[in-house]
């Protein structure tokens, strides 16, 4: 009974996928037909080889790089460039714990779920102000929640709007519809089902989205970022 129940899921699923494929096609023949579309995957291409987003090993959660785990005169270097700044707070200073500002170390890969989401709980809000500045610069759209008139009454419904005309409306910014932060339940599923356990393999924990009207303005949008 379960594989059979599990064999009529499957079927069905594939069902929508199939309907997502023919509009996914068709949206995708639409944009490479044109020269301009050409030129615009091409550029978006180089792009995405230019800042290095081709490569998986990016694609990672990764720890701050220790100071203290530098070589001596490397360390000795960093360690005179801060302590006239007052870079590293006291308590790090005790503990012999010196994180260099903005860089990552590609050999220590993030393991523990609670530093992911205890970290991402503050990423999140400044994601969203960088989502903004880079939206109003790019022509970006977001989603907003609306009262469209249907058959004489007012019902909610979902529209793309530019950012630029929504920022300055306080009325029409409490409609964007920002995405939360993923739960707890569905990060667990894809940790145990897809990621083989492995939590800095979860990257979008915080999570937003723009939509642009044509290549051109995604791809100054992803050299923005």
């Amino acid at each position: 009974a379960v594989a059979v129940g599990r064999r009529r899921a499957m079927l069905s699923s594939s069902k929508l996928i199939d309907q997502d494929q023919v509009v996914y096609d068709s949206l995708w023949q639409s944009l490479y037909e044109s020269e301009d579309g050409k030129a615009g995957f091409v550029h978006l291409d180089k792009v995405v080889q230019m800042i290095g987003l081709d490569a998986g090993s990016h694609c990672r959660q990764q720890m701050r790089l220790r100071a203290d785990k530098l070589g001596p005169a490397v360390r000795q270097k960093y360690l005179n460039q801060v302590s006239q700044k007052l870079d590293i707070h006291p308590l790090f200073w005790d503990l012999g714990h010196w994180y260099v500002p903005g860089r990552p170390d590609t050999k220590a890969h993030l393991s523990s779920m609670n530093q992911l989401y205890a970290s991402n709980s503050i990423a999140c809000q400044l994601l969203r102000e960088r989502v903004k500045v880079w939206a109003e610069r790019s022509a970006g759209m977001v989603p907003t929640i609306c009262n469209e008139p249907v058959g004489g009454d007012s019902v909610e419904q979902k529209k793309l709007m530019r950012w630029s005309d929504v920022k300055d409306n306080r009325e029409m910014e409490e409609r964007v519809k920002w995405p939360r932060m993923k739960s707890h339940t569905r990060a667990l599923e894809k940790l145990l089902r897809v990621y083989e356990n492995d939590p800095s393999r979860l990257l979008d924990i915080s999570r937003y989205c723009l939509v642009f009207e044509n290549m051109s303005n995604l791809t100054n949008c992803l050299g923005l970022i």
